[in-house]
């Protein structure tokens, strides 16, 4: 009798530290991303406005600066535009991406991603993720060439590029994506005490808790929360950890 009020006063005991802990996460996190969106405006993103599109048979258009087109899913693009002419050393070239891709300055490939030899997890990667490309003040005024593979996901072929430094891109990642990536980890934290608690007392005392069912899904959700997030590619860099978690998350 005594062995099971005391069970129950740790289960008190927990469950009041799981919730603090989310509420306290999710105020932080507000309070953060209150102060990330003042410093965000400070930082000036430099968009790239005009593109030229360059389908597979020749034919080109002007598009501004977001295009999405349905032959996405069949043929191959190449964009093409001029970088700005005020560029500074060491900023970045950011945009987003979900398919095969070179990126190309005055002819010199930069960057480029493949979704199965780069990510070298069978499924390749399967949300957007950004690329940042270094520039600095002898690329202002170059020529800009993307070379756009046809994808099975997203038929978007221009997304919002832009300019910034790394400090810019840092202060709009952790404005859009930090605070639901910061209640994920939290999420995912609490749940993991809360299984590691109830495993040790269901060992000890032969006695099934309820909660670790609950603990176990949470668990799950926080790390396919995890996954998805457009913060952690930013953070580990890890391109395919989506495909891969969401797998075993379902």
């Amino acid at each position: 009798m005594e062995n099971n009020v005391r069970i129950n006063k740790i289960w008190i005991i927990l469950k009041i530290m799981f919730f603090c802990m989310i509420a306290f996460s999710f105020f932080c996190g507000v309070h953060l991303t209150n102060n990330v969106n003042q410093l965000s405006e400070k930082q000036e993103l430099q968009y790239i406005e005009n593109w030229t599109v360059i389908d597979s048979e020749g034919n080109h258009f002007k598009t501004g600066r977001s295009y999405k087109d349905e032959r996405a899913y069949s043929e191959d693009f190449t964009l093409i535009t001029k970088l700005p002419e005020n560029i500074e050393s060491n900023q970045l070239l950011c945009f987003q991406n979900r398919s095969d891709v070179k990126v190309f300055i005055n002819g010199e490939l930069r960057k480029s991603f493949d979704r199965i030899s780069d990510t070298g997890i069978p499924g390749g990667s399967l949300k957007e993720f950004y690329m940042t490309i270094p520039v600095n003040q002898f690329d202002a005024g170059a020529e800009l060439k993307i070379v756009r593979s046809k994808t099975e996901w997203n038929p978007t072929l221009v997304f919002e590029t832009f300019l910034t430094t790394s400090e810019g891109f840092n202060t709009y990642m952790t404005s859009r994506y930090g605070l639901s990536f910061t209640m994920a980890v939290v999420l995912l934290i609490a749940s993991l005490l809360v299984i590691v608690v109830a495993l040790i007392i269901q060992v000890l005392n032969h006695q099934r808790i309820n909660m670790l069912y609950a603990a176990l899904g949470i668990f799950n959700v926080a790390c396919w929360l995890i996954s998805v997030s457009q913060f952690t590619p930013f953070v580990f860099d890890l391109y395919y950890v989506d495909g891969f978690m969401g797998f075993f998350s379902v």
